[in-house]
């Protein structure tokens, strides 16, 4: 709307009340959306399942989960000021990112029973020897009696047949 404002060179009220009121408009931002396929969803479904039953047959069992964050330096965009105007939500488009963009990656692990690995930071290439080296150490000074279930998600990583296999 600013850039309305200022192209049209008319005062700022004038554009939000053409838009909002007379038009009846909202500003939105644009958000990432993630895109899953059917075959993705009926994935994550059969696996929910089997670790929900899993679960229910073994009570005392704890549930260990993690989870890799990504965090980009140099945003593509600042969603904030990247707005679209629209009657709902539903119609505001989703915006693409670049492929590559410098990042640093957080890994956290948190069990159901409350206790918590401090944040791994990953280093500039690094892939392997985390869980061995950092996240079982750690798993073994925490249920000293194996009392623990590791939970992963669909990750390509997780799923590689030599991962599985440790």
């Amino acid at each position: 709307m600013r850039r309305h404002v200022i192209e049209l060179n008319v005062a700022k009220s004038t554009i939000e009340k053409a838009v909002h009121k007379d038009l009846g408009l909202s500003s939105n931002a644009r958000v990432p959306r993630h895109l899953l396929t059917e075959s993705l969803k009926a994935k994550r479904l059969e696996r929910s399942s089997k670790d929900m039953n899993w679960l229910k047959h073994n009570p005392s069992t704890v549930n260990i989960f993690s989870d890799k964050k990504l965090f980009p330096v140099d945003q593509v965009y600042n969603r904030r000021n990247d707005r679209f105007l629209a009657s709902s939500t539903s119609e505001v488009k989703g915006v693409f990112r670049t492929k590559h963009p410098a990042a640093i990656m957080v890994l956290g692990v948190v069990a159901s029973d409350g206790k918590k690995m401090p944040p791994y930071f990953f280093k500039v290439g690094e892939k392997f020897g985390v869980l061995r080296y950092h996240i079982l150490p750690w798993l073994k000074i925490s249920y000293p009696d194996g009392n623990y279930v590791w939970t992963q998600d669909g990750a390509p990583c997780h799923t590689a047949k030599i991962n599985q296999k440790f």
